[in-house]
C-alpha cells in the first residue's frame, strides 16, 4: 500500500451529486401537509370576513393552490370572523389552532394575514400566495426547493482580490495608525533613558 502509485484523491466537501431537495414540490393546501400540536391533518383556518367565503370558496375549488383539497371538509376547517378585532384577538389568543395560519381582508382595513412559522417556510408561502389568489381573483402555481449547493467548489480569481482588498483595507490603514504611536512611545522611552 505504501508504493502505490495512484496519488490520494481527499473526498470533496461538497458534494455536487443531485438529492431530492433539488427537487421542486408544490405548496398547496393539504390536510397532510401540516403538523401541529393538535394532530396531523388538521386545518382550522380563520378568515374573515364573511363575505370573503364566496371567493375563497371558488380559488379553492378552481385554482392551484387547492388542488388537492377536499371540499367536502371546506365547512369544518374554514370559521369566518366578521369583526376585525375579535379576528386578531382569536389570532393572539390561540394561534397553534390556526393551521396553517389566518387570514382577514376586507378593504377598510389593512389586509392582514398570520402564519404559524413553526411549521416551516411554506405556511408563509401558502398564506402569500392564497392571499394574492383573493386579492387578484387569478390563479397561481407555487414551487419551493433548496438551493443545491451555497457552496462554491471553485472560489476562482475572486479570492485572491478577496485577500487583498482585505489586507489593503485592514493592515494598511492599521500600519499608518499605529506607527507613529510607536515612533513616539519610542521617541519617549530613548529620551527618558
Amino acid at each position: 500500500m505504501a508504493n502505490d502509485p495512484t496519488p490520494f484523491q481527499p473526498t470533496p466537501c461538497v458534494s455536487t451529486d443531485s438529492s431530492i431537495l433539488d427537487e421542486p414540490w408544490p405548496i398547496a393546501l393539504r390536510p397532510d401537509s401540516y403538523y401541529d400540536l393538535a394532530g396531523s391533518g388538521n386545518i382550522s383556518m380563520l378568515v374573515g370576513p364573511n363575505s370573503l367565503n364566496k371567493t375563497l370558496f371558488r380559488s379553492l375549488s378552481k385554482f392551484p393552490v387547492g388542488k388537492e383539497y377536499d371540499m367536502k371538509t371546506y365547512q369544518d376547517q374554514f370559521k369566518f370572523q366578521d369583526d376585525y378585532d375579535a379576528f386578531l384577538k382569536q389570532v393572539r389568543d390561540k394561534p397553534r389552532q390556526l393551521v396553517p395560519g389566518a387570514l382577514y381582508m376586507n378593504g377598510k382595513d389593512k389586509d392582514t394575514l398570520a402564519y404559524n412559522a413553526e411549521h416551516g417556510p411554506d405556511g408563509s408561502m401558502l398564506m402569500l400566495n392564497m392571499w394574492s389568489q383573493l386579492k387578484t381573483e387569478t390563479p397561481i402555481s407555487l414551487s419551493f426547493a433548496y438551493f443545491s449547493s451555497s457552496i462554491p467548489s471553485d472560489p476562482g480569481p475572486g479570492m485572491f482580490l478577496a485577500i487583498l482588498l482585505t489586507v489593503l483595507h485592514v493592515l494598511y490603514p492599521a500600519f499608518f495608525a499605529l506607527y507613529p504611536a510607536l515612533l513616539h512611545y519610542g521617541h519617549l522611552t530613548s529620551s527618558s533613558t
